[in-house]
Formats: structure tokens, C-alpha cells, sequence
């Protein structure tokens, strides 16, 4: 038997070199995951929205929330999501920060750090007005303009650079999308993300950042269309985050624009023909807290064979609804999202779905457990 000769040393360490560059996708994919800083693990457990001072331009209001950081503290949060719409803070149309406004984001995380909070940088909206100027509800829909995603590639390319430089990220989360709908067209928002997400990480190699699916963040959509394992670029330091309002004829029973209907509305309850968040299914039965333990049952134990964190950054109910059956409904899913070491933000401090004023409400959201 002939045995082929050994390759030169040479030709071997290019071998080698191939077949660390072929491996090196899989071993990215695949690493073992590295702990989130203790600060940002421990403060996302539990917090609060702050709306609307980042969010309209007619009525910018930066500082609009310093007052409120040591209550918010003190009433247990660990964090804070801020909202900010996009033409807030790119510098007009330029795909770039807006000096005087990265200034004033700077301050307010100071701030939030200095009270032992987390804060959520949250990238809220595209440009959410119609040509008329009333508001629309279709967040990121500005993505399906390819100059306008080119714009939101670069702005949160420079976010991520700017905070490896500039902020603590140990107090830090950057959030580059909210709630993107794109029933018909999802591709567009996943091919996106997958040129997005590795640029972040690019620019800031510890930043922790989230990861969202289409239709709302919803549960279901998430998992029907995120393939963690996937992607090369999925690492320990990113968190899908999720949305979750259901029941919605309890959670929205009031809302701009729409009739209230909250008088009357009970939890636990019936809520015929509502959505399940997770199977995505209509259901005509009673809504407690079995059922939410059983359908989130299912979200976390597809988490954990993905290997990933969940956090969910929006869930909560109109201000209209009685305080005691929102804090009902609110105790029952904090309870399950903390017995299963899922963080949450509710939706939100002091305006229509405030928890500031509604003691019940404000309990079962930020009361350590």
C-alpha cells in the first residue's frame, strides 16, 4: 500500500487556515454562552417604559424623566425602556447621530445609572407620522424604503460605536427596533436584521443587544421565523425580545380614538375568540393564570432548546381599567415570566397606560418577589 506524501509545512498551515475559516461560522453559532453582566441580568428582571419625551419632535423633552428615576427605583424597577423616534436623533436625513441629542442621551443615562438603572436605548420608530401629520402604528414601516434602512443600518452602527466609546455597557441595552409589523413582507424586516446585527456587534463587541421577530414581537411570530442556531452572528449577548397585550379586548379596552369598554371587564375572565399569544390560536375558554403559565410554557421551552434569553419589553394594560383587576391580571404574568427568570418592562410610568398613580398595579409590576 502506497501512502500519499505529507504535505509541505506550507501547504499544511494552509490547511489549517481553510479549515479554521470553513469551521469558523459553526464555532460562532455554537459557543458557549457568556454570561450577561450581573448588573443588566439582575436590572432587566423587572421595569418600566418612559413615555413620551424622546418621541415627538413638536415636543422633545429630555430631561422630562430625572424626577422620576429615584421613584422608579425606589418602587422596585430595575430598569427603564426609553422610546425614541428616530428623527429625534439622527441628525436631519443623514443616517447619523445628532450631536446635541447623543449629548443629552448621554446625560440621561448617566442619570439612570446613578440610580441603579438599567437603561433600555430603544429605537422606537422610524418616523411614525403620515404625510398629513397624524400618527400611524406602523413603527418600523419606514424600513421598507431601501434608502431609509440604509439610513437605520448606519444611525445604529454609530449608536453601537458610540457607546463602546462613550457609555458603561454594563448599564446599557440597545434596542434597534420596535415592534415591526410587516405581516406581507417579513423578509424585508429579517434580511435587515441580519445585515444590522452583525454591524452592531462590529462596532460594539460587549454591547448587549435585542433581537426581534415580526408581527408586534409576538410570541409566535418569533418562533416561527427566528432560527437562533442559524445564524452565525447569534452570541450570548443578545436577547430576543417579545410583546405581549393578550388578552387585548382586556389589556386595550381602552385606547386613543376607540370606545372604553373597560366597566365590567374581570380577571380571570372570559374573553371569547381572543388570540393566544404563543400557539396562536382562537380561544373560547376562561383566561387565568393556568393559561398563561401553559402558552408561555411553550415560548420557554422553545427558549431554552435555542439556547437564548427572552426578555419581554412590553406588557401592561390602559390606565381605564380598574386598578385591582389590572393588578390581578399583572401579578398572575409577572408571576410566571419571574418564576421562569424572564425579565419584563410594563408599559408604562405616568401617561394612558400609567402605573405610577395605581398602587395595585404599580405593586405587581415592580415589587420584588
Amino acid at each position: 500500500m502506497h501512502l500519499p506524501p505529507k504535505p509541505s509545512q506550507p501547504v499544511l498551515l494552509w490547511l489549517i487556515a481553510l479549515a479554521a475559516m470553513c469551521w469558523a461560522p459553526f464555532a460562532a453559532a455554537t459557543a458557549a454562552p457568556q454570561p450577561l453582566p450581573p448588573s443588566i441580568s439582575e436590572g432587566l428582571a423587572r421595569g418600566v417604559n418612559l413615555v413620551f419625551g424622546w418621541y415627538d419632535t413638536d415636543s422633545y423633552k429630555p430631561r422630562e424623566f430625572d424626577a422620576e428615576l429615584p421613584l422608579i427605583r425606589a418602587a422596585g424597577a430595575g430598569h427603564v425602556r426609553l422610546p425614541i423616534s428616530m428623527d429625534i436623533i439622527e441628525d436631519r436625513q443623514s443616517g447619523t447621530l445628532r450631536a446635541d441629542r447623543w449629548a443629552d442621551l448621554r446625560a440621561f443615562v448617566a442619570e439612570a445609572t446613578k440610580n441603579q438603572l438599567v437603561t433600555i436605548i430603544d429605537m422606537h420608530n422610524t418616523g411614525q407620522k403620515n404625510p398629513d401629520g397624524s400618527w400611524n402604528e406602523d413603527f418600523m414601516g419606514g424600513l421598507r424604503d431601501p434608502g431609509l434602512r440604509q439610513r437605520h443600518l448606519q444611525l445604529m452602527t454609530e449608536l453601537a460605536s458610540r457607546a463602546n466609546k462613550e457609555l458603561d455597557r454594563n448599564w446599557i441595552v440597545l434596542q434597534p427596533a420596535n415592534e415591526p409589523i410587516f405581516k406581507t413582507d417579513p423578509q424585508i424586516w429579517y434580511d435587515h436584521q441580519d445585515q444590522m446585527i452583525p454591524a452592531m456587534r462590529q462596532a460594539c463587541p460587549d454591547c448587549v443587544i435585542f433581537v426581534a421577530g415580526h408581527n408586534w414581537q409576538a410570541p409566535a411570530a418569533s418562533m416561527s421565523h427566528l432560527k437562533p442556531r442559524m445564524h452565525p452572528w447569534w452570541d450570548a449577548r443578545l436577547i430576543l425580545d417579545l410583546h405581549l397585550y393578550s388578552p387585548l379586548q382586556l389589556t386595550h379596552c381602552s385606547y386613543p380614538r376607540q370606545p372604553n369598554t373597560c366597566p365590567g371587564k374581570t380577571w380571570p375572565g372570559s374573553y371569547a375568540g381572543q388570540w393566544l399569544p404563543v400557539s396562536g390560536s382562537r380561544y373560547f375558554g376562561r383566561w387565568n393564570r393556568k393559561l398563561l403559565e401553559r402558552e408561555l410554557g411553550i415560548l420557554f421551552a422553545w427558549a431554552k432548546d435555542e439556547r437564548i434569553t427572552l426578555h419581554f419589553s412590553e406588557i401592561g394594560t390602559t390606565a381605564d381599567l380598574d386598578d385591582r383587576i389590572r393588578g390581578a391580571y399583572l401579578q398572575d404574568l409577572t408571576s410566571v415570566l419571574s418564576d421562569n427568570r424572564v425579565g419584563y418592562s410594563c408599559y408604562e410610568w405616568n401617561k394612558n397606560f400609567g402605573i405610577k398613580d395605581h398602587p395595585t398595579t404599580l405593586k405587581a409590576c415592580l415589587a420584588e418577589r
